[in-house]
């Protein structure tokens, strides 16, 4: 679908908003209109002589005169949320409109359509610290996914990566959760009973008998060869942690899309945790760790280059070691659904 209808699709629910205050249109070869209320103007009229093959709109005044006191009434509005549909590049011809839009960014909270254009204005707008910005075109980046499913449960007594937790098994919770379109996905194990399961849930996996962390981090990597090179990064996440949701791992991985040059990790106020994702110029480290060390010997190394991404509530970062771990965990699932 286009922008304009997934836009509209989940206003109501991000804003409570039926409709956004302002949008602009285009009528191709004709003119831009700015709509507000019940009235709407025209911006820009087509114009041939233009340089280039497209962007041929040239602006009038009226977006000065009209766009620029319907901002700054928005700004100083009881709504809590300003919509508006969309931002470009005519916008950015006038510098009032563009300071009057960052003034309602420090008001309001703002839900927009962004032209994707290399235009300076625009883009400033993406690297707020504070902006939140999903690309349509690459919603969940370059990215791998490498699922830790090695141990060898001696606390537990017993495989529990295989336990029934619920309608499925611990680690077809984990699968579930990071069902997402990473450029790859690969759980790496111990256990042919764990490659056998993968196989039915039609996930790839790698069977090593290597001892250590470090060597599972290594071989975890080493699954990602043939995409190694295009990715941004690599989420490490453990199969045994069965209260992780999807929605967590989406807005994970929607924030290292912001920022995909920095270690990212999952916390719950005060607890952190895993999943951790770690950029590409961290590869060669976590390929050569200490033996029996894993992430967090890079983690504890890089602090400064730590962002934490709060998950939904504290359960999710819970794994289970013992068969009490389970007990609680499972109790903890019928408390949330």
């Amino acid at each position: 679908m286009g922008k304009t209808t997934l836009f509209r699709k989940i206003l109501q629910e991000i804003t409570g908003l039926d409709q956004p205050q302002i949008e602009t249109f285009a009528v191709p070869k004709e003119a831009v209109y700015f709509h507000y209320k019940q009235e709407t103007m025209q911006i820009a009229s087509y114009c041939e002589e233009m340089p280039g093959l497209s962007n041929k709109m040239r602006l009038n005044d009226k977006l000065k005169q009209y766009g620029v006191p319907i901002l700054h009434e928005l700004s100083a509005s009881q709504e809590y949320w300003v919509a508006i549909d969309e931002i470009g590049y005519l916008e950015t011809g006038c510098q009032e409109y563009c300071d009057a839009l960052i003034q309602l960014m420090e008001e309001k909270r703002l839900f927009a359509v962004i032209r994707k254009q290399e235009i300076p204005f625009l883009e400033s707008i993406k690297a707020r610290e504070d902006v939140c910005f999903i690309d349509l075109d690459d919603i969940y980046g370059q990215i791998g996914c490498v699922i830790m499913a090695s141990g060898e449960s001696k606390r537990f007594g017993r495989n529990k990566l295989l336990e029934p937790f619920g309608d499925q098994t611990v680690l077809e919770k984990t699968l579930q959760a990071t069902e997402l379109p990473f450029a790859k996905r690969t759980v790496v194990t111990r256990q042919e009973a764990v490659v056998e399961l993968c196989k039915k849930c039609g996930v790839e996996s790698r069977l090593h008998q290597e001892p250590n962390r470090n060597d599972t981090v290594r071989i975890g990597l080493t699954s990602l060869e043939k995409v190694e090179e295009t990715i941004k990064g690599c989420i490490f996440s453990p199969g045994d942690q069965p209260l992780l949701s999807k929605e967590t791992m989406e807005v994970l991985v929607l924030m290292i899309g912001k920022q995909p040059e920095r270690i990212h990790r999952l916390c719950y106020q005060e607890k952190v945790g895993t999943p951790v994702y770690f950029p590409r110029k961290y590869f060669e480290q976590l390929k050569h760790l200490p033996i029996g060390k894993g992430g967090k010997y890079i983690i504890q190394q890089n602090l400064e280059d730590v962002i934490l991404v709060p998950a939904k509530n504290q359960w999710e970062l819970y794994d289970m070691d013992t068969p009490e771990d389970f007990r609680i965990l499972l109790e903890k699932q019928k408390e949330l659904c």
